[in-house]
């Protein structure tokens, strides 16, 4: 399981975007029921790319003469049908792939028989309903080539143990790193939780117990600006 996209990406119906970090052509398509849907961006006739470009808007989307074919990937029509008598049209539909939503997190997975997403998120979904990733709207998207095993951006993202020499005077004099909590989960999850030091002060100062009404999820406070930065690893290389 592997989150991809935000559905403000492909906000309205008829939209769509494509993208090969997986090693696998995949179109994601903001369907006319409102769902999101994703397949192998690949003609099952002649095995050809059928959109090329990352992203379409409605307006444009209009332009592809399979509009129907990609809002369900079901084969509807063709041009010419009397040109081909007894084609069975449900052997030309698009091969799907496993898509779900987190509130408007898109993730894709290549295993039709994985458990589902809140299985696999277990006891995180809970957490993650507090932040109400539903309401939440992309501001930006950036995407960067790093010449290192993804192993270690990722390891680096983990732990703060490094933060009082590699960053002695920007992240260090605000997060208490001493005070670091990891928590593991099932499925390879897990949670990291540095304090901010002004955030501590103001606990320890709060008056009648207000700070206890805050629900946790506004006591934690992204370091750069108040925004989930969600970071999505994709290796490019063998062995990864």
């Amino acid at each position: 399981m592997a989150l991809r996209r935000h559905l403000d990406e492909i906000p309205e119906p008829g939209c769509y975007m494509t993208w090969e970090q997986a090693g696998e052509p995949v179109v994601l398509v903001h369907t006319e029921a409102g769902a999101v849907k994703a397949f192998y961006n690949v003609c099952s006739h002649r095995g050809h790319p059928l959109l090329p470009s990352p992203r379409k808007t409605p307006a444009t989307y209009l332009q592809v003469p399979w509009l129907e074919l990609f809002t369900d990937g079901e084969l509807k029509a063709i041009r010419d049908p009397e040109d081909f008598r007894d084609l069975d049209f449900s052997c030309r539909s698009l091969a799907g792939i496993r898509c779900e939503t987190f509130g408007k997190f898109i993730f894709v997975n290549f295993d039709p028989e994985a458990v589902s997403l809140l299985d696999w998120l277990g006891p995180i979904s809970d957490e993650w309903r507090e932040f109400q990733f539903d309401q939440c709207r992309l501001s930006a998207r950036h995407s960067f080539d790093l010449d290192c095993n993804w192993k270690i951006a990722m390891e680096a993202n983990t732990e703060v143990y490094h933060v009082p020499n590699i960053h002695p005077t920007t992240v260090a004099p605000l997060l208490d790193h001493r005070r670091n909590v990891n928590t593991l989960y099932a499925n390879g999850h897990g949670r990291m939780v540095a304090p901010r030091r002004e955030l501590i002060r103001l606990r320890t100062q709060s008056r009648h117990g207000m700070w206890g009404r805050v629900p946790r999820s506004r006591q934690l406070v992204k370091l750069p600006a108040p925004a989930f930065s969600p970071m999505a690893f994709s290796p490019t290389g063998y062995p990864n």
